[in-house]
């Protein structure tokens, strides 16, 4: 329903629908509107976008990664790590899909394997959110010496990185 956004994301989301019904069976166009729909936080929408277009290209990975992101956002991570796994069969050295699937694991509370999924990103890139996942895991174990290591780390690495010092003050 078009008409109950705000103009401006209207405007953004139109154009998209547009050529998504247009070309109902583009998965680029469907992908563009999950895309349009996903800035403007329509998270279901996009959602359902998502899927459609990445059941259109079974072997693009990008839009069930970002059907992934979606996911997380609604709170489902256990449906985000079946979305990010299906990625990294399509794009196994996806690095991105790696990284959030050790997140999405962590949501979840499968703490043994995202801790196994986290210490196997060895991506100098991915180092201070490897060190804030770790740190997490052992905060939420009780072992608070371990949670504070790794926080160090994380801030030390990415001074900005806020919820790493957040983490860390609550680790104290």
């Amino acid at each position: 329903a078009l008409e109950s956004y705000p103009p401006a994301a209207r405007t953004a989301i139109a154009a998209a629908y547009k050529a998504a019904e247009s070309r109902p069976n583009d998965a680029r166009a469907v992908g563009d509107l999950g895309r349009a729909l996903h800035a403007w936080e329509q998270w279901e929408a996009a959602r359902s976008a998502y899927a459609r277009a990445s059941a259109l290209d079974l072997k693009s990975h990008e839009r069930r990664y970002l059907e992934a992101l979606v996911l997380l956002r609604l709170a489902r991570p256990d449906l985000a790590v079946t979305a990010l796994q299906e990625t990294l069969v399509r794009a196994p050295s996806y690095l991105p899909a790696k990284l959030k699937l050790a997140e999405a694991l962590l949501d979840a509370g499968e703490l043994a394997e995202s801790r196994r999924r986290f210490t196997e990103l060895t991506d100098p890139s991915c180092a201070p959110a490897v060190e804030f996942g770790l740190g997490t895991i052992a905060a939420r174990e009780g072992h608070h010496a371990d949670a504070v290591t790794h926080l160090e780390r994380a801030v030390t690495l990415f001074p900005e990185f806020a919820a790493a010092h957040y983490a860390l003050a609550r680790a104290y």
